[in-house]
């Protein structure tokens, strides 16, 4: 029982958080390493609520509004993290990646509940989704956009990371059709403050495409010499015999 209020309900007593509160031990050295130990944190309790979800539907229905202000405070913190200019090479940025992915399927769950419920969209659900679209989605983009930009890293660390952002893309698609269905059944407009980015959509590099195109031909123009040249061998060797 201590487990589920910890992890999924939060505190019992309401904390405001104090913006203004500076730590000695956060600074930018030493930011490298802590933002990958945040972003664990946090994808430990979204685990902890997506868990719930899914196999204690029940305990679910009663703390719906736990459960909702749980996930303000995860993606308040969460978009503080996506806004940091943590360096591409840090481990921190694949951890903010699947923490990234795996609020946004836990928030499609926790709409999808709400779906099934029937009942009317509570409050703390409305502000999670005001958020989300005024302030996290616009932190995620230009995150995104960080990430992927040309740089210096190892090539695998480039790869690992770029596939990771279709796969949030998607992740943020589908919350969006959940919250529109939602939305329609609910008579409440969720989706007022989701602005499409262009960000989101796939861009096509027309230098590496045309790159990619040419050598394509070449092959294929190298293929077609070869045989030629094979026919001429073979009938000049007839013509000695």
């Amino acid at each position: 029982k201590q487990w589920y209020q910890r992890r999924v309900r939060g505190p019992i007593e309401e904390r405001k958080i104090c913006e203004d509160v500076k730590h000695g031990l956060v600074n930018e050295n030493s930011a490298i390493k802590i933002t990958p130990v945040l972003g664990v944190a946090l994808d430990t309790v979204l685990g902890d609520v997506d868990w719930c979800l899914q196999n204690s539907p029940k305990a679910c229905d009663e703390d719906r509004e736990s459960i909702a202000n749980q996930l303000i405070s995860v993606a308040q913190a969460l978009s503080r993290l996506l806004q940091a200019a943590v360096p591409r090479s840090s481990p921190g940025i694949e951890a903010l990646l699947r923490c990234t992915k795996r609020f946004y399927t836990t928030f499609t769950a926790l709409v999808k509940h709400e779906t099934k419920a029937g009942e009317s969209v509570l409050k703390a659900v409305e502000r999670l989704a005001k958020f989300v679209g005024a302030t996290l989605n616009s932190c995620l983009y230009n995150f995104l956009y960080h990430v992927e930009q040309p740089g210096s890293e190892k090539e695998a660390v480039i790869k690992r990371q770029a596939v990771s952002v279709p796969a949030i893309v998607y992740a943020v698609e589908q919350c969006e059709r959940c919250l529109i269905i939602l939305s329609k059944k609910a008579a409440t407009d969720l989706m007022e403050h989701f602005r499409r980015s262009t960000a989101r959509d796939f861009k096509i590099q027309t230098d590496v495409l045309q790159t990619k195109l040419n050598r394509e031909r070449e092959e294929e123009d190298q293929s077609e010499i070869q045989p030629k040249k094979r026919r001429k061998k073979d009938k000049n060797k007839s013509i000695e015999l």
